[in-house]
């Protein structure tokens, strides 16, 4: 005890105590005691632009890569002589305070119809502060801050190691995490016919 109040003693009379003797002091006090002063030392916690509330972008991903080889396959059976190339690019607004999460895909329905619905189970949301008082739409030319609010994926890269089994069983593995997602994945089984 005598120990603990001479190195209190020693940085309260010394008003110019380094962030060095305060981290030490804390260390020998309570190692797990957050301290006020712990943002000059420590490490960011998000080094990119967005959180995921729930799931993750890794699982994010998988889904979408399912749902673009079954995309395919669909091309395929309608058109076998047509042409299957489906755009491997898609791009996730983040969520902020006004807005849900949204799922962008130019040329397909089914990929913007299963994107919408991965995105209610791997959210991805804003952190940075500087997007709350930005301007709407059009009114922000800032394009390089306004893209940090987005996820820009390309599908083609993330399946070019994926060998030709587990494109074959995209189908049904898209069509059990559609039968966990509830009612509306069971409507997307009916109408796109994947059971």
């Amino acid at each position: 005890m005598l120990r603990f109040r001479l190195s209190l003693n020693l940085i309260t009379s010394n008003c110019h105590a380094s962030t060095s003797q305060i981290s030490d002091f804390i260390e020998r006090v309570n190692p797990t005691l957050v301290s006020s002063y712990s943002i000059y030392f420590e490490n960011a916690v998000f080094k990119e632009p967005y959180k995921f509330v729930s799931g993750s972008l890794e699982r994010l991903t998988e889904v979408l890569i399912w749902t673009r080889f079954v995309c395919e396959g669909l091309k395929r059976m309608r058109d076998p002589n047509g042409k299957i190339w489906v755009s491997p690019h898609a791009t996730i607004n983040c969520g902020n305070l006004k807005d849900a999460p949204s799922f962008e895909h130019s040329t397909e329905t089914f990929i913007n119809t299963m994107g919408a619905l991965a995105i209610k189970e791997n959210a991805p949301y804003t952190v940075l502060r500087e997007g709350f008082r930005r301007r709407a739409g059009g009114e922000c030319y800032d394009w390089a801050r306004k893209n940090k609010h987005r996820i820009f994926l390309n599908l083609e890269q993330e399946s070019k190691d994926v060998p030709v089994r587990q494109k074959i069983a995209a189908r049904a593995r898209l069509a059990d995490w559609l039968a966990e997602q509830g009612c509306e994945g069971e409507r997307i089984l009916e109408v796109w016919k994947l059971k």
